[in-house]
């Protein structure tokens, strides 16, 4: 038989099994085998420890998932509902390379169409995997790197002032 039970919140339960039929008496309750099961409750977005970045265009975007709870795993997904899982590879230009940790490496962004969000859920081994929806958003902003301009492109100085790099006119 099975037992199907529904309705319970996260906790630790016992429940004991015996043995009746009309050839056997009913187990009494020492003869009864208990079986307890753990119900784990939901990762949430704040047992997730990430940062939004901020790329210079053409370079790659590194986001390192944590948590203070032990022995985390890390998704990462397109969508918040999980209907994207992101894996590793190159989709529409842009190449996803995922670690063991839980490390999201991100080649090939533009700056058309940033900032980029990106979603992460945990498992690990006293919470399940986040419910859909409550995933932990990351958003990648990718800059436009500008080449500086002077109004002066015939700067003069004095020894005697230890000019610098610093010391040039730059409209930035």
């Amino acid at each position: 038989n099975t037992l199907t039970l529904t309705g319970l919140l996260p906790g630790t339960y016992t429940y004991y099994v015996g043995v009746s039929s009309t050839q056997f008496c009913q187990s009494t309750q020492p003869d009864r085998a208990s079986i307890t099961f753990t119900i784990l409750p939901f990762s949430v977005a704040n047992d997730i420890n990430a940062n939004n970045v901020q790329i210079c265009l053409g370079n790659n975007a590194i986001i390192q998932p944590s948590s203070a709870l032990t022995n985390p795993v890390f998704n990462w997904y397109f969508t918040n509902d999980y209907s994207q899982p992101i894996t590793n590879g190159t989709f529409s230009g842009v190449t996803y390379t995922i670690s063991a940790t839980g490390q999201l490496t991100i080649s090939g962004l533009a700056t058309l169409g940033s900032p980029y969000t990106y979603y992460v859920s945990m498992s690990n081994d006293v919470s399940c995997q986040n419910v859909a929806g409550t995933l932990k958003a990351i958003t990648v902003q990718v800059n436009e790197t500008l080449t500086p301009s002077t109004n002066d492109t015939t700067q003069d100085f004095c020894q005697s002032s230890s000019p610098t790099v610093s010391s040039l006119q730059v409209n930035e």
